[in-house]
């Protein structure tokens, strides 16, 4: 048991101390979902479709899920949260740049399935290069669910994770979408109902963070201040289990 408290506080300090190394800290701002556009497919090229992921791709396409295809690729910074841990941050990333809309707002399509403000930095980016950057690391997700992961994680291009099949299928990266498969644990017999649930998590866990942020700014002084004791008296116990071993 000491054993599994060592590798759990180690583990947290350690995640955190690389995290501040790998990026800059930048707010995000509140999200409106109602206020996202989306990108629906055309019902089009549906028979170009092959490999594993084409009748997901095909369903979830016609649910809503945002075509990439005829979308010009760039370079964003996107804001990113966790229904667990609250805003991540501003993270730079690549997508699928949608039209501008009336107003003037940018937005993107990232690699979870779903679409961003652009908040921060706005360049062209090498679409080719960057699955060949994909098919060449070794990176796995964070911990054992390898089909499924944060939206801080989901919306980069570094790591594969199984939604990104969905963009690799309709953009006809059969060789990516061989190597992505190898990445996991194993095909689920339902790959149409697996992506379904990733993506419509990926929805919630959005809606879910950007509702908490609302709620912390409204919650009374003396509410806040509990959660933080908690948090503190978390950090001593975990310290001094660490002492103990």
């Amino acid at each position: 048991m000491k054993n599994l408290w060592l590798i759990g506080c180690l583990g947290a300090f350690s995640f955190a101390i690389y995290a501040e190394e790998e990026r800059e800290f930048i707010p995000s701002p509140l999200t409106m979902t109602a206020e996202i556009p989306g990108h629906p497919w055309d019902g089009k090229g549906a028979e170009e479709f092959k490999g594993p992921f084409a009748g997901a791709l095909k369903e979830l396409l016609g649910s809503g899920f945002p075509d990439p295809a005829g979308l010009p690729y760039q370079k964003a910074g996107i804001p990113t949260g966790s229904c667990w841990g609250g805003d991540t941050g501003v993270v730079e990333t690549e997508g699928w740049l949608l039209p501008v809309e009336k107003d003037g707002t940018v937005y993107v399509i990232a690699w979870n399935g779903l679409v961003y403000p652009v908040v921060r930095s706005l360049c062209p980016a090498d679409f080719e290069k960057t699955i060949q950057s994909l098919m060449a690391s070794t990176e796995r997700p964070f911990g054992p669910f390898t089909w499924q992961g944060s939206e801080s994680g989901e919306v980069l291009t570094d790591q594969a994770f199984a939604i990104h099949g969905l963009f690799l299928t309709r953009l006809k990266q059969a060789a990516a979408v061989d190597f992505l498969l190898k990445q996991g644990d194993g095909v689920p017999k339902n790959l149409t109902l697996a992506m379904a649930d990733e993506w419509a998590w990926n929805h919630y866990d959005r809606a879910d963070h950007q509702a908490g942020r609302i709620s912390h700014t409204q919650r009374p002084r003396s509410a806040q201040k509990r959660r933080q004791s908690l948090r503190r008296s978390r950090q001593r116990t975990c310290r001094r289990r660490i002492r103990s071993l």
